[in-house]
Parts: C-alpha cells; sequence; structure tokens
C-alpha cells in the first residue's frame, strides 16, 4: 500500500532512505517502461512508487506482476490492515469517486497481498485516475511494499480480527436459511458485445451484455447467514459471504478458465459489480456494490430471509 512507502520517506530526508531500484527485492523491482522511479528501504522494510504507460485495465502489466512472483508469496483473500476487506485477488478491480481531490476523481484500483511462511507482506497497489468515471486512464500508478515479519506484528496487534499470516474462513453456522428466492444474487458471465441472447446492463458507466439463462451459481450456492458487512477503504460497505462446497466448485472451475474476464454480480436482478478475474476465486464472494450503509444492511436482511422481501 501506498502507505509503507509514505511512512519510509516520512521518517527523514527522502535522501536519507532512498535506494537504487536494483537494491529492490525481486518482487519489488519495476515493470518495464517504468518512469518516475522513487524506492526506498529503512530497518528491513521496502517500498516502491512508479508510472507505467499502460491502460486501464493493464492486464499485461499485470500478469507479468503476479508471473515474476516467487512460490513463496502466497496470495491473501483478505487485507491484513482491514480484516474482512477482501483484496483484489478476491474482487477483482474495484471503481469509486475520490472525493478527496479537487476536482474530484474517478479512480480504478487494484489491491492485493500476499503473505510467506515467515510472516512478511508483501502488498501491491495499482491505480488509475481519471476525470470521468467512462474515460480510459493510460496512466497507471503502481505502490508496492514488503513489510518484514517484526513490522506485520507490530501493526497486527494493533488490528481487531488478526488471523495470522493466511485469513481465516468465516465458520459456517449447522442452521441453513431456507432458500426462498435463489435469484436473489446471481454470479453470471458478462460479454463487452451483444448477441441475439443478451441483455443490456450498464454498470462503471459502461454497457456490458448478459445472457439471463447462463449462470455461475446463485443463493442456493450461498451460505447467507454468513453474510457480513465491512466498511471498504472508499467509504462504501462491501458484503462478504462464505460459498457452499458446490458454489466453490463451480465458482473456482469458472475463474480458472476465465482469467482477465468480466463476472458480474448481480442483486435482486441489478448488476452491482463486475470485478475483472485476475486469479481462481472460490470459497468467498465480496459484493462491491458502492451500497451505503443502510443498502448494505437491507441485502443481509433479505440474505438471512434466503432472499425473500
Amino acid at each position: 500500500m501506498i502507505f509503507a512507502l509514505a511512512l519510509l520517506l516520512a521518517s527523514g530526508s527522502a535522501s536519507r532512505w532512498a535506494i537504487s531500484p536494483d537494491q529492490l527485492p525481486l518482487p519489488l523491482r519495476p515493470l518495464p517502461g517504468a518512469r518516475h522511479v522513487v524506492a526506498a528501504s529503512a530497518a528491513g522494510e521496502f517500498a516502491v512508487h512508479y508510472d507505467l504507460p499502460a491502460c486501464y485495465p493493464a492486464s499485461a502489466s499485470l500478469d507479468l506482476l503476479l508471473k515474476r512472483l516467487p512460490a513463496e508469496w502466497v496470495p491473501r483473500k483478505e487485507h491484513f490492515l482491514n480484516p474482512g476487506i477482501p483484496t483484489s485477488q478476491v474482487r477483482g478491480w474495484t471503481h469509486y469517486e475520490d472525493d478527496t481531490t479537487q476536482p474530484h476523481t474517478h479512480v480504478n484500483q487494484w489491491a492485493g497481498e500476499w503473505s510467506d511462511k515467515s510472516g512478511r507482506i508483501l502488498t501491491y497497489d495499482l491505480v488509475f485516475r481519471s476525470r470521468t468515471a467512462d474515460e480510459t486512464s493510460c496512466n497507471l500508478e503502481i505502490s508496492a511494499s514488503q513489510l518484514s515479519a517484526a513490522t506485520v506484528r507490530a501493526l497486527a496487534s494493533r488490528v481487531k480480527g488478526w488471523s495470522g499470516p493466511v485469513a481465516a474462513v468465516v465458520p459456517r453456522r449447522t442452521d441453513p436459511i431456507r432458500i426462498v428466492n435463489p435469484d436473489f444474487i446471481v454470479l453470471r458471465p458478462l460479454q463487452d458485445h451483444p448477441t441475439p441472447r443478451t441483455t443490456e446492463a450498464s454498470i462503471y458507466g459502461k454497457r456490458r451484455y448478459y445472457d439471463a439463462s447462463d449462470r455461475i451459481l446463485d443463493l442456493r450456492q450461498l451460505v447467507p447467514e454468513t453474510a457480513t458487512i465491512h466498511e471498504a477503504p472508499e467509504r462504501t460497505f462491501v458484503i462478504i459471504i462464505d460459498t457452499t462446497a458446490e458454489g466453490a466448485n463451480a465458482l473456482s472451475g469458472w475463474t480458472s478458465t476465465h482469467l482477465n474476464q468480466q463476472l458480474g454480480v448481480f442483486v435482486d436482478n441489478r448488476l452491482v459489480d463486475a470485478p475483472v478475474i485476475r486469479s481462481v476465486m472460490d470459497g468467498i464472494i465480496a459484493i462491491n456494490g458502492q451500497f451505503t450503509r443502510p443498502q448494505a444492511e437491507e441485502v443481509k436482511r433479505r440474505l438471512l430471509r434466503g432472499g425473500a422481501p
């Protein structure tokens, strides 16, 4: 995350902490074509920030980044400083309006985390900024950091719900909720172009198309009693739900063969989320529907009623 680089550079003058990019650990080395590279290190911590000429969603750049990570780095399902908030390995790209800038900017963000057996954390933030939701940015900002096990332990000790190097799975209850309306939540593929069988939907200011008869899973393959609400960094609320074993198999099977494609998440027949699949997903889904707190509470209420109004 950007905070790691900020902490390093805020500890003293930039020249005191600056290092050559060649001195960075291999997973943090800038991608080819990097511009305005700033690298820093202090007390076993490393961070880097740079720009890259790449257009959203930067599939080739992200694929290269993921392929070159050593096997020792295991993807995390949740952000270690924000337990319950899924990483982009789970939910793909996220989209929000940044009202802290003047004028406001529209942000597409991919935020991933990895852990290793020693307890270190590796983070990557990929950010595109644009003036409007439908404008395609071709300037990618990349921030990455590697935190030592000691720093991770110190930070995690202040975070309620920290589950160690690998995020824990929410336990399932033994009193399942009767599913009344399986179509309340449906996951199905999205297409960039229409066909005679497809219906049009709009999300993130762009048109997408789907076949209503096509689905990967619905509420019958989810465990609604595990639904939890979590505040996202972009000041909206995310709903996280565990899948059944059948749902996990269906989700992992589809995502493993549809990398770099969009997955449509429909709530009450409305397209609310469309993550780009960057890795195999299973066991949990995160609905990042830009919900307000009352909206998220209403979705959870419906889930606990098996999808009934």
